[in-house]
């Protein structure tokens, strides 16, 4: 008698316990999946093809406009001080705007980066949704 009452609370114990990874699971699922709705996903609706095609345009943007910005900070623009004061005022508007225009390659090689970098994340997630089975274990059991 004492050997049917051992198995019978060691069932109910790992029936309980079932339960428990089940619902945790279950509320994990939920959490992971409102969690992935939540993240924006400026290119999701564009085709793979699409994607392809602009990734490697942004690849080519962004290297041209680094090459330009890394051949200006090259040529450091200084300004003399010397000479008189008209002198110094254009060579003052030269310099600013050099330093102007570095600014802006900057800006617009950072910019390109940013939608090549958007552009990878999204061909990384649809990558990660094509398996749908490592994706609902993802969801399932993913703590992040």
């Amino acid at each position: 008698m004492g050997k049917a009452t051992g198995r019978g609370g060691r069932t109910r114990l790992l029936a309980l316990l079932l339960a428990i990874l089940a619902g945790a699971g279950a509320w994990n699922y939920r959490r992971n999946l409102a969690e992935e709705a939540q993240t924006p996903r400026p290119y999701r609706s564009y085709a793979d093809a699409d994607l392809e095609a602009m990734a490697a345009a942004y690849a080519r943007e962004l290297e041209q406009y680094e090459k330009r910005w890394q051949e200006a900070g090259a040529r450091r623009a200084t300004a003399s001080g010397r000479g008189h004061l008209d002198d110094r005022a254009r060579e003052f508007d030269r310099v600013y705007e050099h330093g102007r225009n570095v600014r802006a390659l900057k800006d617009a090689a950072t910019d390109r980066r940013v939608a090549r970098d958007q552009i990878e994340e999204e061909q990384r997630l649809r990558a990660r949704e094509r398996n749908r089975l490592k994706l609902h274990l993802s969801r399932l059991t993913s703590l992040d």
